[in-house]
């Protein structure tokens, strides 16, 4: 998406490209562990785990960026490090647990990593027919965030750096949402077994959080990118400090509702019923794609 003739975007992307590809292997055996954790039920381990590699990541980013000057390499180093000791943490805790078939069965207790071998073909075609749908809808959705970026990549580095900047805010806030998704997986999940009769009540309730956290997450993406403190305090140009400021409609509105979309999913994956996920992912994946080729094609900016 960004011209050959774009040297400055490219020379800062590259590095940071392939430092970020360098931690993908720790990245998917932290996720593992971590959905490990949640499906029995322990969201206390995962949140210190990932949460002081956030610390790390976030302390790393202001030595190696603003000290030492690395710039967008220190950035991708420093989230590289924090993902690796998470991931290397992670799988030596888990080690180290009782690895006893009762100390297993307890409540709320993460079953010990023991190496077993390589898994049969049976387990393979049972891992796969679940995680091959929602292997699909998360392509899905991450290729959708690469074509906005890669169509705000076609306005110059301007557009580029307000979309990054209101992208990540974006995230940052929708992270306020999110556990109501992970919580209808592990109750629901843990209700359908023996107490279905709680289940609608749950959801129910689930709904009426999400939506409360949804709307505060929207006041406060809209907060931070309109105070000019704040918004000062993540860009310094003027620009696209300027740039910005007509983005903060947008973000706030589908900040308001993309968590009831994701709790839907939390729902969908608790109750089993998901293979109309792809389906859906695909619709909206063909009606953003349509969308940005309009954008482009009419010049209609960032």
């Amino acid at each position: 998406g960004v011209p050959a003739s774009n040297t400055v975007l490219l020379n800062a992307a590259r590095p940071y490209l392939l430092i970020r590809a360098a931690g993908l292997p720790f990245v998917f055996l932290a996720t593992v562990l971590q959905g490990s954790s949640l499906g029995r039920g322990d969201a206390w381990r995962p949140l210190k785990i990932f949460g002081t590699a956030g610390i790390i990541n976030l302390i790393g980013d202001v030595w190696l960026t603003l000290y030492k000057g690395w710039g967008a390499t220190g950035a991708a180093t420093a989230t590289v490090a924090a993902q690796v000791g998470a991931a290397l943490y992670y799988v030596i805790t888990s080690s180290r647990l009782d690895k006893s078939v009762e100390a297993s069965s307890r409540p709320l207790r993460d079953v010990a990593l023991v190496w077993r071998g390589l898994p049969s073909r049976r387990v393979v075609k049972t891992f796969m027919s679940v995680a091959g749908v929602l292997f699909s809808r998360s392509i899905g959705l991450m290729m959708a965030y690469s074509m906005l970026t890669r169509t705000a990549a076609l306005g110059g580095e301007t557009a580029l750096a307000a979309h990054q900047v209101m992208l990540q805010v974006w995230w940052l806030m929708s992270f306020l949402p999110e556990p109501m998704s992970v919580a209808a997986q592990t109750l629901i999940t843990r209700d359908m077994k023996d107490r279905k009769d709680r289940v609608p009540k749950l959801v129910k309730t689930l709904y009426k959080m999400c939506a409360v956290l949804g709307l505060s997450a929207a006041a406060l993406t809209g907060a931070t990118l309109r105070l000019p403190a704040l918004a000062g305090a993540l860009v310094a140009d003027p620009s696209v400090q300027k740039t910005m400021a007509t983005l903060v409609p947008f973000a706030v509105l589908s900040q308001s509702y993309c968590p009831l979309a994701t709790l839907s999913d939390g729902v969908c994956i608790g109750l089993g019923s998901f293979s109309h996920l792809p389906a859906i992912m695909a619709g909206s994946f063909l009606t953003t794609a349509t969308g940005l080729a309009m954008v482009a094609s009419g010049n209609a900016g960032v």
